[in-house]
């Protein structure tokens, strides 16, 4: 609905088996059950040198660890609920547009 062309993955394994990974440009990802989601996502990322910008959002936020993300390297941790208009204004940050 804004424009971007979006790709749906079921896990973080089916995505990194896909041609897709490397094609990416920016990744909108949940946190997970205790934040094991998003350390997998940027371990794996990392391991495969790979620099996508990650936008994460979560139900229950942690100020430690959206603190950790961001220093990771993720470009926001966005609480649900949140407006269309945030995750678009991430989204363009990410892809600096």
């Amino acid at each position: 609905s804004m424009g971007f062309q979006a790709e749906q993955f079921s896990s973080l394994d089916d995505f990194f088996a896909s041609s897709l990974c490397r094609k990416a440009r920016c990744i909108i990802s949940d946190v997970g059950v205790s934040g094991s989601t998003s350390k997998r996502l940027h371990q794996r990322l990392t391991s495969r040198g790979l620099d996508i910008p990650v936008i994460f959002m979560t139900a229950l936020p942690s100020q430690a660890r959206d603190k950790k993300l961001m220093e990771d390297g993720a470009i926001r941790v966005l609480p649900k609920p949140f407006r269309g208009t945030a995750l678009e204004d991430c989204i363009r940050a990410a892809l600096q547009i």
